[in-house]
């Protein structure tokens, strides 16, 4: 049964995570291409593994839902 619990290599993977910079034109601004050029491509691979990602000026964030009390809260 020790067969069951080990996991083979080809499906595991480590987590990477996620940096969203959010409202950076870097297509038609300068600075903000120098900015996510800072980010992204000076990565030593000494350094955490990040996923770096961008999000519109426009995008629109979901909202949030109301907090429902608890009848057992005080």
């Amino acid at each position: 049964m020790s067969w069951a619990v080990e996991v083979p290599q080809e499906l595991r993977c480590d987590p990477v995570g996620l940096v969203v910079l959010a409202g950076l034109d870097s297509t038609f601004n300068a600075v903000h291409k120098m900015v996510w050029d800072l980010f992204c491509n000076n990565r030593k691979s000494d350094r955490v593994p990040l996923n770096f990602t961008t999000l519109s000026v426009d995008h629109e964030y979901p909202k949030v839902k109301p907090k429902v009390g608890s009848p057992f809260s005080c």
